[in-house]
């Protein structure tokens, strides 16, 4: 008997919906192969935290005092496992700022505007640093407390000027906005990040570089709630954004479109997640060191655990509205299923 095919809605001008397409075999495109690397720096992580704590070493001696058939050994696979678990578990929580990065993406805001120049300003930064030796000897920051100052106000003043003009620099002129706001963000981190090692009073060269690996993830912090503001400000620009992509969807052969962006930016994403996960397992070891040196003999590792527990909470609740978001869009599209599809 001849297998009926479930009926595809049409769209004038093209043959056949997308739903209708059969799923792709290609093993490399699926999720878990993407996201493995990201696993792995989990779980490397998740060792090397262990380690400075001696919560591993706690952890197996633990093990293998308490389960009859380890003989005194460690059980190496109860530990794989968990090291696996925690790992990917990170990798996941990490992760989490890119679903609201990924829904802002009907529009950009001011803060999305500036996402390539923070990027290149932090790269440049790390790099003359490293090139002058400021870490140790040369452009020393946080010697300079007036220079620092001053260089935070002429930052933001050029920013709120530029912003405010009638004749801002026009981002379409990429060499002239590139010039103009990547040196803007530079004198800001400049300023900022020595008047911060002032204030916490560090000197030591390895704390300034987990320090200034963990700038990123500040940035990301701020990002998600900036684009979530958008999102609860400009429904309406959302749900227009949904109803031409999924129009643009139905066209003839718009598929090949489609894979090509997809591509593009979920591989993108596998290295994102990465560069988060050194981010915050930068800021991890700063802060630790931190809370460490200001508390020396009374060190409260439950104390320290829960503001990071904190901090993962604020790290993870912007994308906790996106389920508000997608229930105001199957609302939508339930009440105007045409505009959606005709």
């Amino acid at each position: 008997m001849k297998k009926q095919s479930r009926p595809v809605m049409y769209v004038q001008g093209d043959k056949k919906s997308d739903s209708a397409e059969a799923p792709s075999t290609r093993w490399w495109e699926s999720y878990l192969v993407r996201y493995f690397l990201g696993f792995i720096v989990g779980c490397i992580f998740v060792v090397i935290v262990g380690v400075k704590f001696d919560v591993l070493d706690q952890f197996i001696k633990h093990l293998s005092s308490t389960v009859p058939t380890a003989g005194g050994k460690p059980d190496w696979t109860a530990i794989t496992l968990l090291v696996a678990i925690l790992g990917l578990g990170f990798c996941y929580i990490a992760s989490t700022p890119i679903t609201v990065l990924h829904a802002g993406r009907y529009g950009r805001g001011w803060f999305d505007g500036q996402s390539r120049y923070f990027w290149v300003s932090w790269i440049l930064l790390g790099g003359i640093g490293f090139v002058t030796d400021f870490l140790s000897t040369g452009l020393n920051l946080g010697s300079n407390c007036w220079l620092e100052s001053i260089a935070i106000l002429l930052s933001c003043f050029l920013m709120y000027g530029n912003h405010h003009s009638e004749k801002p620099i026009d981002e379409k002129n990429l060499r002239n906005a590139l010039l103009f706001f990547v040196s803007v963000w530079l004198l800001f981190f400049w300023g900022f990040v020595g008047r911060f090692f002032s204030a916490i009073e560090v000197t030591d060269k390895s704390e300034k570089i987990w320090w200034i690996l963990s700038i990123p993830a500040f940035w990301v912090l701020v990002g998600q709630y900036a684009v979530l503001y958008r999102l609860l400000r400009e429904k309406d620009k959302l749900f227009e954004f949904y109803k031409k992509l999924f129009k643009a969807r139905r066209m003839k052969n718009a598929k090949d479109v489609r894979d090509t962006y997809t591509h593009l930016r979920e591989h993108s994403n596998s290295i994102f997640v990465v560069v988060i996960e050194i981010s915050l397992f930068a800021l991890f070891m700063a802060t630790s060191n931190l809370y460490k040196k200001y508390k020396n003999d009374n060190y409260d590792l439950e104390y320290f655990g829960a503001i990071s527990v904190f901090f993962l909470v604020m790290w993870m609740i912007p994308t906790v509205f996106m389920w508000a978001r997608a229930n105001s869009l199957e609302l939508d599209f339930s009440e105007n299923p045409n505009s959606y599809l005709k």
